[in-house]
């Protein structure tokens, strides 16, 4: 007898599908925006040695690489609604992807904007402005990582393991 389906992955799947198939879109027109704009991606001056020039220089590798985790998502995502294990298996891979990018992007910004030095604390207002800024990253950050936690635990419980099989 097949256990019956549970709402969460069903609803997950649904929104998996919806939200990795606009990337997917975004993900086209990007490529086409590198392809077809002439001086898209040549550097303007080669003699910056800056880590994220580099980031810049390489910008038809990173938004293939975009694409290819965007295609693989949907992929995965359709592959999770029709209820394939390897289709969970991989998203649960994507989730642990996703974790660590959402902690190092933030580390990186904010490398790069404060230059390693932190943030300066004064009653100046464009200080606290920054202050606040960077609480509020770091709420995103944290909402954001607590949600991926939630939804493994939620695919390697027991009861949604059962359905796969």
């Amino acid at each position: 007898m097949q256990p019956k389906k549970s709402s969460f992955v069903t609803t997950l799947s649904i929104l998996l599908i919806i939200f990795s198939g606009f990337g997917l879109l975004i993900a086209i027109i990007q490529n086409l925006m590198i392809y077809l704009i002439s001086g898209f991606s040549e550097p303007e001056n080669l003699l910056i040695n800056d880590p994220f020039e580099t980031i810049r220089l390489n910008v038809e590798l990173i938004i293939g690489l975009f694409s290819l985790a965007t295609l693989f998502t949907f992929i995965s995502s359709i592959g999770l609604f029709r209820r394939k294990n390897w289709a969970r298996i991989s998203l649960l891979g994507l989730l642990v992807f996703w974790i660590l990018w959402i902690l190092i992007t933030p580390t990186l910004q904010w490398f790069y904007f404060f230059d390693g030095e932190g943030l300066p604390l004064s009653a100046e207002p464009e200080n606290i402005l920054s202050l606040v800024l960077t609480l509020v990253l770091a709420a995103i950050v944290l909402a954001l990582v607590l949600v991926c936690i939630w939804i493994f635990r939620k695919l390697s419980s027991e009861k949604i393991k059962a359905e796969f099989k």
